[in-house]
């Protein structure tokens, strides 16, 4: 005999659910894989005709949602964000491309923004080592201020940027420049030592 009170109804489900969890979660799985296309054509058009209300009416409980899910279960977002890429990777790069086509303004003013972050300003340094063919193993963290700078062409340290520059006269090689800046710290133990004093100063 069905409820008349809804709340009761619900209760009671919520209840033989938690009681019967893997039963439940099988029964699930098995009516799923019977009815995939169903499903899956029930919740596109559910989306193409409800979501945008839905979403705007419970914006911020969703994003609340969100933001716990992935705090309780990192590591599983991580590895169902690499796996989606790696298993589309083509058209999400596709999709890149398409949509810089067709918005080159605003590409081209958010990456003239992104490139004067720090994380911007790292991500062309290290795209500028790769093409020289030098490693970004870095022995201390990124301080304000700071240049990479490489001892070796795996490894390097973050140095005070008016260090780096008063070491280079522009005319020297990689080598000359290691040398200068080797220098300057007395030896390489010292500049490590002290490149990594100075990131806990700022940290």
């Amino acid at each position: 005999m069905p409820y008349k009170d809804k709340e009761k109804q619900r209760q009671y489900h919520k209840k033989y659910n938690k009681e019967h969890i893997d039963e439940t979660r099988e029964r699930s799985r098995k009516y799923y894989k019977k009815h995939k296309e169903k499903i899956l054509q029930n919740h596109k058009q559910w989306n193409e005709q409800n979501y945008k209300q839905f979403y705007q009416k419970h914006r911020q409980q969703i994003i609340q949602c969100s933001k716990q899910y992935y705090e309780n279960n990192k590591e599983r977002a991580l590895q169902r964000r690499r796996q989606y890429y790696q298993s589309n990777q083509k058209n999400i790069l596709q999709y890149h491309k398409k949509y810089r086509e067709n918005h080159k303004k605003i590409s081209s003013q958010y990456n003239k923004q992104y490139r004067q972050t720090e994380q911007g300003k790292e991500i062309i340094r290290q795209n500028r080592d790769k093409r020289r063919k030098l490693g970004s193993v870095a022995l201390n963290k990124k301080f304000p201020n700071s240049h990479f700078h490489h001892i070796n062409n795996k490894e390097g340290v973050y140095i005070p940027e008016a260090i780096h520059k008063l070491c280079f006269t522009g005319k020297s090689n990689r080598k000359t420049h290691r040398r200068k800046v080797l220098q300057y710290y007395g030896s390489l133990e010292k500049m490590i030592a002290n490149a990594r004093q100075l990131t806990l100063v700022y940290d």
